[in-house]
């Protein structure tokens, strides 16, 4: 207890020091536009579907190809880049889940399938739409046999 006192004691002792003044914003260019952040780097507005690596749009109507190109550029890749799937296929060409992604919808698209369709079956979760029939067999079990709800849960320790 007697340590604690003597470091309030000294801390109380110190002279005050001048309050920190707030960072002043650096000035504006003569142009009037407001500076970026550092680290931000701008959203390429020149995104096409010819400089997506790895992906073909041949065998596309225009049509098709604005749809399935729309599609990509709208809605963001899941792998945690933070970026849209047509700009992680440009920026990012390693990216397995974006290749996945924009490949599936391409031939969704040559499949003629509409834009509602094509979000479902490759942008929701999988998990959302599978469905199969599970018994429990002779495994231990709780609650009733006629239950609307099965869950399954085992271990694997390998």
């Amino acid at each position: 207890m007697a340590a604690l006192v003597a470091v309030a004691l000294s801390y109380a002792e110190e002279p005050a020091k001048a309050p920190a003044r707030p960072a002043q914003p650096p000035p504006q260019a003569a142009t009037g536009a407001t500076p970026k952040p550092a680290g931000v780097t701008p959203k390429p507005a020149d995104i096409t579907p010819d400089k997506m690596e790895g992906i073909s749009f041949e065998g596309l109507t225009d049509a098709q190809k604005g749809l399935a190109f729309s599609i990509l550029k709208e809605n963001r890749c899941d792998c945690g880049c933070g970026m849209t799937f047509a700009e992680c296929r440009v920026k990012d060409s390693k990216c397995r889940r974006s290749l996945a992604v924009a490949t599936q919808v391409i031939s969704l698209v040559k499949e003629g399938k509409s834009r509602d369709e094509i979000l479902k079956v490759a942008l929701s979760p999988s998990w959302k739409f599978v469905q199969f029939p599970l018994t429990a067999g002779d495994a231990p079990a709780l609650g009733p046999a006629d239950a609307k709800v099965t869950i399954l849960h085992y271990l694997d320790y390998q």
